[in-house]
């Protein structure tokens, strides 16, 4: 059943703000104790949501399923969704949207009296409780996470299943946060330098990644929900 889950997972992986929130992170002064409150926090609401939309779901609780879950036509639709998205970043049909957010950027750039993000200036701010609350707040499920969940639900399986899918789930979702957290309580240095480069890479390597990730996720998605109405 797991194996169904960890296309989804690495799709969920594929999370800029959580890399992004790991870049800012490493380079404060108390960085292993922030990126500790972050990973905790993140994995505590997701992992909570998780459960609950679980329950939820086997108790009948959502509009439009069947039984005790949510119709495979949810599975067919996201799974159009991402194919669109695979589509829109083929055909460089996103570039009039690219261009507005670099011009945006670079207004900002120029202007003295710009503020960082608010969750920026949260994490520059060195407080671990309100690292905590801010993961709390940026880490509530997504799409691929929620139609994971649908299915989940839909097995009919134990609690117990259950709760290990989740937490294997949300294990995969988290990765790229997970591993620095662990290097840097052996490496600190070294992890920054990794993190730094691979969010470089990821720079310059994020389109082809994403049409991987949109394109495999639609078309197994798209699978999945037709041999379920079968």
């Amino acid at each position: 059943m797991f194996w169904n889950l960890l296309p989804l997972a690495l799709g969920s992986a594929a999370y800029p703000t959580l890399l992004t929130m790991v870049v800012i992170i490493i380079g404060r002064e108390n960085a292993r104790r922030l990126l500790t409150a972050y990973v905790l926090g993140g994995l505590l609401v997701s992992i909570a949501a998780g459960f609950l939309v679980v329950k939820a779901l086997d108790a009948g609780h959502v509009v439009g399923g069947s039984d005790h879950t949510v119709g495979p036509g949810v599975d067919i639709v996201v799974g159009l969704l991402a194919l669109l998205l695979f589509w829109i970043l083929l055909t460089n049909r996103d570039a009039p949207i690219r261009e507005r957010r670099a011009a945006k950027k670079a207004a900002k750039a120029n202007d003295k009296d710009d503020r960082d993000p608010w969750s920026k200036r949260i994490l520059e701010g060195g407080s671990v409780k309100l690292v905590f609350v801010l993961a709390l707040v940026l880490n509530l499920p997504g799409a691929l996470y929620l139609v994971a969940l649908k299915d989940i639900a839909a097995a009919d399986q134990s609690t117990g299943a259950e709760i290990i899918q989740i937490l294997g789930y949300n294990a995969i979702m988290y990765i790229l946060a997970e591993i620095p957290l662990i290097s840097f309580y052996v490496a600190p240095e070294a992890t920054k330098a990794r993190v730094n480069a691979f969010n470089d890479w990821l720079g310059s390597h994020g389109r082809q990644i994403a049409m991987v990730l949109a394109g495999a996720a639609g078309v197994i998605l798209i699978i999945n929900g037709i041999v379920d109405f079968g």
